[in-house]
């Protein structure tokens, strides 16, 4: 495809792409400029989405290039350490075989949760967290089969993450929005699923507090977690 097709239908808004744009903004700050900042996006699947939340992507990437500036306010981005975990929501006819598939992989149940019917397999440093409670199946929407519904990020200082967040706009749940004992927020992603952020000291006391049922020794071992997003069917992929 040529540039001129590239940039009157594929534009992304400021911190969607690959270009540098804090190195950008420094620059631009250097010049002392201080006045508005606008977008100019030509995207066809902008166009074909909701308006309200191609709005909101906007803000957010105004609100981002804004924490690029010095005297933003915006706390720093807090770097993702790991993938904590991953959490399923499971059809009833789909588990047996996926327990049959985990186990295959080295993996195993280490722990079941005390009031749900949820489940925590793991080898090593990878969690998944097998949910076949009928409100967790279909609450992504547009999901009503077995589906990842959330994903655990591990990082140095969650309490900042959620505040660079709140400053950034982003849709932040609480435990109790979603009908959840565990004590852990989360940002809504724009399929609808949860991604929780997460420190070292809220993933030990989660594993403790929540699933103390049956629990067994994490089998050990190097694994890898990687995720293929596909345009209609994200994949996810788990090597040993």
């Amino acid at each position: 495809m040529d540039h001129l097709s590239w940039s009157r239908h594929y534009r992304c808004f400021p911190g969607q792409g690959e270009l540098q744009m804090d190195s950008f903004m420094a620059m631009l700050e250097e010049t002392r400029y201080d006045g508005p900042l606008s977008h100019e996006i030509f995207n066809d699947v902008f166009r074909m989405g909701h308006s309200d939340q191609t709005a909101r992507d906007g803000l957010r990437s105004y609100h981002l290039l804004r924490s690029m500036q010095s005297g933003s306010g915006i706390p720093a981005p807090q770097p993702i350490e790991s993938v904590a975990f991953l959490e399923i929501a499971v059809e009833p006819a789909d588990l047996e075989s996926l327990r049959a598939l985990l186990g295959a992989l080295g993996m195993a149940c280490v722990g079941r949760h005390h009031t749900l019917n949820a489940e925590r397999w793991a080898a090593g440093d990878v969690n998944l967290v097998l949910n076949t409670e009928s409100s967790f199946t279909g609450r992504v929407p547009g999901r009503d089969a077995t589906a990842v519904t959330a994903i655990g990020l591990r990082v140095g200082n969650a309490y900042e993450a959620f505040k660079r967040a709140d400053k950034l706009g982003y849709d932040i749940v609480e435990p109790e929005e979603v009908g959840a004992s565990h004590r852990m927020s989360a940002l809504r992603n724009v399929d609808g699923s949860l991604s929780y952020i997460i420190d070292d000291s809220q993933l030990s006391r989660t594993w403790d507090r929540e699933f103390p049922v049956d629990v067994q020794p994490v089998p050990q071992g190097r694994w890898w977690i990687s995720t293929t997003l596909a345009w209609r069917s994200p994949t996810m992929i788990i090597s040993h």
